[in-house]
């Protein structure tokens, strides 16, 4: 079985080096054609002088880390709080309709049963894809609790949920090594352009994001007492109902990040497929973490299952909506996605020609006929696929197509003309810079080059869940913005490589002596080095 893992690792490892170097060609190219400014290019030293005060500051003092963690907060909120004051974003597209619906709601009139609530088209898009009926009642419910439907009080609270994803991202990453990981990792997430500039838009994106990363975070530290417990550093059986209320609650979080976005199932999926071959499979007669890892996997699945059937169960039942949080046209996706016509991207075209249908077996035949139509030639399905993963992963990102749009606005679109370059200038190098600290946390990750770095094995289900969602937006249609949730998962990989490599150098520096204190600190986890 060691043969076999070793062998999974370094498929994933080759196949992940592949993709990366190819992302971080197609980024620079990309980025190469933007027209720099020397403001962009300040900013981003200034970005690489923040990772390097962290990488290389002493953090053994723990007031230190704390300090330097409510500074990164305070930088990703004032960020998020100026950029919302420059841009004043409306709702636009899908967003336009998730706060319209909502408003209609707040206001106590259901939009998704009362004749004449919204426009025919926008009850259409609703009972369509009724999966986007959970964000618009979490939505109606802020307004509530706010009291009023007005923009600003809404963003503020999306922004703060922006900015509690960043601390999330310092917890995973000081789960997975160390302090002085999350803290790299929650720099870049607190300073990437998209993630500050999309805080504006009120996006189901910002609240389905935040609670998959508590999910990660309470599955990470959850598995870390099972692991504990394997080793023999139990206390007793209040620390497995501990590991257990946290697999418990990790289903919960996921469930919840679910109804806002569905997400849920593919990462399920990632987690399904760490824990069958790494936790069980892998695992060479060690009963004992083969039963405490199938337990762990159950408890998280289970609840995620209870607690989506409850909120079905509770909406309909209620009346808020006339069926559950489901996609009525799954196969939508993938007429689009596989469209070579439109570069897997949205078609008015398609969309005109499929809406006149009606729900149900006709419209599914006619849409699998198109999707059977797109995969006749098998060499344009891979051009397709090509064409799919280079725009999807190497394009400028597209942040201020969705966030400015208020004329009124200090960033509108006549100033933007100006400061666009800025802005798409540093997201380019900022990208780049992550891609390759990237490749190196898959790096030690799947194959670790000595014993004082000590990734956490279940970074691994970071990389699977980078893979699958790779592998879903070469089939289903892709937009820039849905590399939202995805973004931090990538930070946070990436900040396991940049910081395993300064520790490496460090490491290789010190005597013998001292490389076997710092051994043993590491393999104590009570006294982890930062």
């Amino acid at each position: 079985m060691k043969r076999l893992q070793k062998l999974t690792n370094w498929f994933l490892l080759v196949l992940g080096l592949y993709l990366t170097v190819f992302i971080i060609a197609v980024s620079v190219v990309s980025t190469s054609k933007l027209k720099m400014t020397g403001t962009s290019v300040m900013l981003f030293i200034a970005f690489l002088a923040g990772m390097a005060v962290l990488l290389f500051i002493p953090l053994k003092k723990h007031w230190l880390r704390w300090l330097l963690l409510a500074l990164i907060i305070a930088l990703a909120f004032g960020l998020r709080w100026a950029w919302l004051l420059q841009a004043r974003s409306y709702p636009t597209s899908d967003f336009f309709s998730l706060f319209t619906a909502s408003y209609t709601m707040y206001k106590g009139t259901n939009p998704f049963t009362t004749p004449g609530a919204l426009p025919v088209w926008m009850q259409n898009y609703f009972n369509t894809w009724p999966y986007q009926n959970g964000f618009v009642i979490f939505q109606a419910a802020v307004m509530r609790l706010l009291h009023t439907s007005n923009l600003f009080p809404i963003q503020v609270v999306n922004l703060i949920m922006s900015t509690a994803s960043v601390g999330v991202t310092y917890l995973i990453g000081s789960a997975l090594t160390r302090p002085r990981t999350g803290l790299v990792a929650a720099f870049i997430y607190a300073t990437y352009m998209p993630a500050v500039m999309m805080s504006s838009a009120l996006t189901n994106q910002t609240v389905a994001t935040l609670s998959y990363l508590l999910a990660f975070w309470l599955l990470l530290r959850g598995q870390r007492i099972l692991d504990d417990s394997v080793s023999g550093k139990l206390k007793g059986w209040r620390d497995y109902v501990i590991a257990y209320w946290r697999a418990a609650l990790a289903g919960v979080f996921f469930a919840f990040g679910n109804a806002m976005r569905p997400l849920g199932l593919l990462i399920l999926l990632a987690v399904g497929v760490f824990y069958v071959f790494y936790r069980l499979l892998f695992q060479h007669r060690n009963w004992r973490k083969v039963g405490h890892a199938f337990a762990f996997l159950l408890v998280v699945c289970s609840m995620y299952g209870a607690t989506m059937a409850t909120t079905n169960t509770v909406i309909t039942s209620r009346g808020w909506s006339p069926y559950r949080l489901v996609n009525r046209n799954p196969l939508w996706k993938l007429v689009t996605g596989l469209n070579s016509a439109s570069d897997g991207q949205f078609s008015g075209e398609l969309g005109r020609k499929v809406s006149v249908l009606p729900l149900g077996e006709k419209r599914n035949k006619v849409e699998r006929q198109m999707i059977k139509d797109e995969t006749k030639d098998k060499k344009v399905v891979l051009d397709l696929f090509v064409t799919k993963f280079q725009y999807f992963w190497g394009a400028s990102d597209d942040a201020a197509h969705w966030t400015i749009n208020n004329p009124t606005a200090h960033y509108n679109d006549q100033t933007w003309r100006k400061k666009q370059w800025l802005y798409k200038g540093l997201q380019g190098m900022q990208w780049i810079t992550i891609f390759v600290c990237f490749a190196l946390g898959l790096v030690v990750l799947l194959k670790p080059w000595g014993k004082p770095l000590l990734a956490s094995d279940l970074g691994v289900v970071f990389i699977i869940m980078w893979f699958a969602y790779v592998c879903v937006h070469l089939l289903i249609e892709i937009q820039l913005r849905y590399r939202f949730f995805i973004t931090p998962i990538v930070i946070i990989v990436a900040a396991v490589g940049v910081t395993a490599l300064v520790r490496a150098l460090r490491y290789r520096r010190v005597s013998g002596e001292n490389k076997r204190y710092i051994l043993n600190q590491s393999l104590d986890r009570g006294k982890r080095v930062a």
